[in-house]
């Protein structure tokens, strides 16, 4: 009897434990309003256009469609399961083209209006903001027609990162950059220059694409050997030497494929380091075939030497140290076998590696030589200076080389 009763009181508390998680997953599932209107450009509402939330890039209902009011074009769903869709309003005559709103992140109610533009033309709209989600002004975005970049036409992001271009249904290819004229290459969230590239882009109904571009961000700090911060020091980023493309795997905007490149010169503006030694850089990422070179210069008349971080590879956030050496100084006198002085001869020091970095010094009138160079591994090589009388002296060969 015992263990009969036992045996309901467990099942009973089993069942409750069942329907108190039904009950709690039901109370979680959360849904909000999404409503709007859909207007032409004159404000005037357009009334029987069908609204559909779909599932992103699918044409499957979430819920069931709805048409706007005749009069003023309102429209409303009471009741959309917490998510992001694609709005897409489609009209009911042949005077306007659709409209979609593309991947919606609907996590409380939501406004969302549409203005509908005349059938032929169509719109892409939307906010373009930086990697923090914060809007990025001043940046210009531009459609080019395939195969003609003299037929360019141009939108701007406003003080809010908001922009709208019109241009006839076709495939285009967007291009994203700062303007330099409004200060849009000198913004704390985003690179000094950059160029972000997207082809092949349908535009077929009025659109609006939000995008956050895909830099990511790479903090710097600079010191010497005892880890002393070092201020206004230039930093440069360049890839194969100039402002080529990183990568072509970024996407943006739910587009895939697409290419970009970042560039920070020693132009103006440029970047330096605080008083901590601090500096950030925003970059595009790398893709394997790609890396970047960072470039350290201090001021004139600093006692530290230009270093570069080579190879740089970018997919994430990081926080890279740059150690500036201060100089060595190899010097000495160079004298003939017969132990006079050799005069106008050139010593050469060779960086392991690289001979497109090769230091120079002169032996002077009294075969004094003296080279400041950062501390590493050097080949060093010795020959006369033609162009003062090195290769004529009477105790020397007239052409040698010696390496070290």
């Amino acid at each position: 009897m015992f263990k009969k009763r036992l045996k309901i009181i467990l099942v009973g508390i089993l069942l409750s434990l069942v329907f108190f998680s039904f009950s709690s997953s039901k109370a979680l599932a959360t849904n909000y309003q999404l409503s709007g209107t859909v207007t032409d450009n004159s404000s005037n509402g357009i009334g029987g256009a069908t609204v559909h939330v779909y599932n992103v890039g699918s044409t499957t209902d979430v819920v069931s469609s709805t048409t706007t009011d005749s009069s003023t074009g309102y429209y409303s769903f009471s009741s959309i399961p917490q998510g992001t869709y694609d709005i897409q309003v489609n009209p009911s005559g042949s005077g306007f083209s659709s409209a979609v709103a593309l991947s919606q992140n609907i996590s409380q109610d939501t406004v969302l209006n549409f203005v509908l533009t005349t059938a032929g033309i169509v719109t892409l709209s939307g906010k373009l903001t930086n990697p923090l989600g914060v809007a990025a002004p001043n940046q210009i975005i531009k459609l080019r027609p395939s195969g003609s970049s003299s037929s360019d036409i141009l939108g701007y992001t406003d003080s809010n990162g908001n922009y709208s271009i019109q241009a006839s249904p076709g495939t285009y290819t967007i291009i994203i950059y700062p303007n330099p004229n409004n200060g849009g290459n000198s913004l704390v969230d985003l690179p000094q220059n950059y160029t972000i590239t997207a082809n092949n882009y349908s535009l077929t109904q009025s659109t609006v694409l939000n995008m956050s571009l895909p830099f990511k961000r790479v903090a710097f700090k600079v010191q010497d050997s005892s880890n002393i911060p070092i201020d206004n020091v230039m930093l440069t980023a360049s890839i194969g030497g100039g402002c080529n493309v990183s990568s072509s795997q970024l996407t943006i905007g739910g587009i895939a494929n697409v290419s970009g490149w970042t560039c920070y010169s020693s132009g103006t503006p440029n970047l330096k380091t605080d008083a901590s030694g601090s500096a950030v850089m925003w970059l595009t990422p790398t893709d394997s075939s790609h890396a970047y070179t960072i470039t350290a210069t201090p001021p004139t008349g600093s006692i530290y030497l230009s270093t570069s971080l080579t190879n740089v590879s970018v997919t994430s956030d990081e926080t890279l140290a740059i150690t500036m050496p201060q100089p060595v100084t190899l010097s000495g006198k160079l004298t003939n076998p017969l132990g006079v002085a050799a005069p106008n001869q050139i010593i050469k020091l060779r960086p392991s590696g690289s001979s497109s970095s090769d230091i120079l010094g002169y032996a002077d009138s009294n075969g004094n030589y003296s080279i400041q160079a950062s501390p590493g591994t050097y080949t060093i090589i010795i020959y006369p200076n033609p162009n003062n009388g090195g290769n004529s002296l009477v105790d020397l060969p007239q052409n040698y080389t010696i390496t070290a």
